[in-house]
């Protein structure tokens, strides 16, 4: 599926390239693994590469992600309002011979939300947010998430995002035991670097989840292993 979201992206980009304002962009992706919600839904290294395009600097369609942005970045304040069709298969390309298992039975959903965050302090590298979320395909539950940033030593931030989860959403993301209430937080690092060759950028992250609830961290698709980290690497070029 991801390879089909690559292709019809890359074949929607032809006949706009000559069309102004219009940025398309080039993502080439590793990582150590994928964490949806805190729980592991693939503990194989992957990689994942694609267009991404821009319109008139407000809209966004990242892979299976379509998104509006109102303000301008590097302004205060943020407000973001997404569209993402997700399900946990294998990575586009496997790095190594991971196979399926019980992590890969959730049916694909369609999850909408909105988010704002309000910059603040040194060149606005302060952070405090809020996101709100809601499936509007398959388990239609909803979810909360309070996020908080900071700088570090230069071009490093550290983040924190603690989620709150209805009973549907939290039974999809970690199996039928689960129940409302807390579902994770998130403790991550991360570098970026302005300036790589041919005018891209660099993007590493590594981020440490804990499942908050005993019911969730016992749940069918998780099955213990509620205290997981990732590590991402993502390298961006504008081509046009």
């Amino acid at each position: 599926m991801k390879i089909i979201i690559f292709v019809l992206t890359f074949l929607l980009s032809i006949p706009s390239l000559a069309k102004k304002p219009l940025k398309v962009n080039f993502f080439l992706g590793t990582s150590t693994g994928a964490i949806y919600k805190g729980a592991f839904t693939w503990k194989g290294k992957g990689l994942m590469l694609g267009p991404g395009l821009v319109f008139f600097d407000k809209f966004s369609l990242n892979g299976p992600s379509l998104s509006y942005s109102h303000f301008q970045r590097g302004q205060s304040h943020s407000l973001r309002a997404s569209i993402r069709y997700f399900d946990d298969e294998e990575p586009m390309i496997k790095l190594d011979d991971t196979k399926r298992s019980f992590r890969n039975s959730r049916p694909d959903s369609l999850p909408v939300s909105i988010a704002y965050r309000y910059s603040f302090g040194f060149r606005n590298k302060f952070y405090i947010g809020a996101k709100a979320e809601k499936d509007i395909a398959e388990y239609k539950g909803s979810s909360y998430e309070i996020h908080i940033g900071t700088p570090l030593v230069p071009f490093t931030s550290l983040n924190i995002v603690q989620a709150y989860s209805s009973s549907e959403s939290n039974k999809y993301y970690y199996g039928h035991e689960a129940s409302s209430g807390a579902s994770f937080t998130k403790v991550g690092i991360g570098l970026f670097i302005p300036f790589i060759p041919f005018d891209g950028k660099m993007q590493a992250s590594f981020d440490k989840y804990i499942i908050n609830q005993g019911s969730s961290r016992h749940a069918n698709l998780v099955r213990g292993a509620y205290n997981n980290d990732v590590a991402v690497l993502r390298f961006f070029w504008q081509i046009y």
